[in-house]
């Protein structure tokens, strides 16, 4: 009933929806698994080997979404701004407060959304710092419907077009479950305007190319 009347409706699910499921058919699983373990015969040299791989496998999976949120490129995005940004400044910001770092109080920070055409309007706000979330804007790049002109404002912006350029790229190696939770290692970048003519801490995770 839970899946018929909840999951099945919404039609979208999360990792913690799950949980029931995995609660029942724990019991299940580990009745199968004491079985097998306890089970005797010429299969039972590889059956405990497997099971204790089949467990440390799970260990580490789960481990990894720890290890994950610790090192989560939001917290070396938010050293960065308070070390590069120490005067006020106005940032935009694309996507929701989850997926972003926090903000020291002398950064003016605008949370945009790319609705619609959104360059014009970018190029007459022009912002001194863009800051960008993959978990944000991967939803445009990698579908295939009509997204009026934010793919290319997102090139744009990426290969210098609109007079901005990659001062600091934030993403931590990839664990077991990298993709289990969404917004969780999320690559984010800081992009300075060009023009102000200041000097920018590369040192964390700078990779010039673009991967979109």
């Amino acid at each position: 009933s839970y899946y018929l009347f909840f999951v099945a409706v919404i039609l979208y699910v999360y990792p913690r929806f799950l949980l029931p499921f995995v609660l029942i058919l724990a019991l299940f699983g580990g009745n199968i698994l004491g079985a097998l373990w306890s089970a005797t015969g010429r299969f039972a040299w590889i059956t405990r080997p497997a099971i204790a791989a089949l467990l440390l496998y799970s260990l580490l999976y789960g481990a990894s979404v720890d290890w994950l949120l610790e090192r989560d490129p939001r917290y070396e995005a938010e050293e960065w701004i308070k070390r590069n940004i120490s005067r006020p400044a106005a940032m935009e910001a694309y996507g929701p407060a989850q997926y972003l770092p926090r903000f020291p109080e002398q950064v003016r920070v605008q949370r945009s959304t790319l609705r619609g055409y959104v360059e014009e309007a970018f190029r007459s706000r022009a912002p001194e710092y863009v800051l960008l979330t993959h978990a944000y804007y991967r939803r445009i790049t990698e579908d295939q419907q009509d997204d009026f002109d934010q793919e290319e404002f997102i090139e744009h912006l990426w290969t210098g077009e609109l007079g901005y350029h990659v001062a600091a790229d934030f993403k931590t190696p990839e664990g077991f479950a990298p993709h289990l939770t969404p917004g969780v290692n999320s690559r984010i970048t800081a992009f300075p305007r060009s023009q102000q003519g200041r000097t920018v801490d590369t040192s964390a995770k700078h990779i010039p190319s673009l991967v979109i």
